[in-house]
């Protein structure tokens, strides 16, 4: 058991579910259920994330989160749950798209 948690935990790295079981699938969409989430609840999220990573500079901070950020705009699907996808993937998008177009 612990191992499977292991590499859960470890798949949310990346966010690669090509070689996830079921459960691992549902995690990792878990994980970035954030993304998809009201705009103002992201906005929350977007201020707390940057309250995260609060001693790197501003310029190394956009550069990362933004690499982060287009990675997930260039999936066909973020989410590799059809349920999920179908609540959560426009507006997840749509939240991408404007934090890059903050950065």
């Amino acid at each position: 058991m612990a191992e499977k948690v292991r590499q859960m935990i470890l798949a949310t790295k990346h966010h690669d579910d090509e070689h996830c079981t079921a459960d691992c699938k549902l995690f990792t969409n878990s994980d970035l259920s954030i993304l998809g989430a009201s705009r103002d609840r992201y906005a929350a999220y977007q201020k707390a994330i940057r309250e995260e990573y609060a001693l790197i500079p501003n310029f190394m901070y956009k550069k990362a989160r933004k690499k982060v950020l287009t990675a997930f705009s260039k999936k066909d699907q973020i989410y590799s749950s059809e349920m999920i996808r179908d609540q959560l993937e426009i507006l997840a998008r749509e939240n991408i798209t404007k934090e890059l177009s903050c950065l």
